[in-house]
């Protein structure tokens, strides 16, 4: 008989990150654990509710660390901001499961102000 599947150990490091091409911090690793083959869709869905496809494909079951830039399926970066990341997994006759867990997305570059002492 067949069983939805299951997905574990939904993560996300680092939790926030800054694709802004600086070199740090550019993309983070969605990582889980599916226990068969899967067809995977991973979204980001913003405040506004609006889902955005960053992942879609088909795994095999084990362990996965995914990478991401920040950019959707079609290349589109998206705006700063916090997303619940919807893992969405499809297995053997149709059935699914889904996970989530929260990231923190944010390119504006750091700002250093350096106070000289007045005298």
């Amino acid at each position: 008989m067949a069983t939805p599947p299951s997905i574990t150990a939904l993560s996300v490091t680092p939790a926030l990150f800054s694709p802004n091409a600086d070199g740090r911090l550019d993309t983070t690793g969605i990582q889980f654990t599916t226990d068969q083959d899967v067809s995977v869709t991973i979204t980001a869905e913003g405040a506004g509710g609006q889902a955005h496809t960053i992942f879609q494909g088909s795994l095999q079951a084990g362990n996965h660390d995914l990478p991401w830039d920040g950019h959707r399926v079609d290349g589109v970066q998206l705006p700063d901001g916090t997303y619940r990341l919807n893992v969405r997994a499809t297995g053997a006759c149709d059935m699914t499961n889904e996970a989530s867990t929260l990231i923190h997305l944010d390119t504006t570059a750091p700002v250093a102000r350096i106070d000289f002492p007045t005298e």
